[in-house]
């Protein structure tokens, strides 16, 4: 099997372990909710897998939430947007066509 189609058949599962992540870590997290997730967590060792690397992103970005946050808003105050700079200078013009 490819990479790139391993890569989609996995997609489903890593989406099911982020949303797990974001899930545990609610206010609102019951018995239920802890009894869903070992039997999610326990169903496949690629789920452990997902929900591992999952749980790493979330712990990098929160390490980082700071700095990622101070450098986006940077990043805004010095380029305008897209929408911005198309209201401005108008839409892109194409070359006329070419006579044959």
């Amino acid at each position: 099997m490819s990479q790139l189609r391993r890569h989609a058949d996995d997609e489903p599962r890593r989406e099911a372990a982020a949303a797990w992540v974001v899930r545990l870590q609610g206010a609102d997290v019951d018995e239920a909710d802890a009894m869903a997730f070992d039997a999610w967590l326990s169903a496949s060792a690629a789920n452990a897998q997902a929900y591992d690397e999952a749980l790493a992103v979330s712990q990098e970005y929160a390490r980082n939430a700071d700095a990622l946050t101070e450098a986006l808003s940077r990043r805004r105050a010095v380029s305008p947007s897209r929408r911005q700079a198309w209201f401005a200078m108008g839409p892109p013009r194409r070359p006329p066509p070419r006579a044959c």
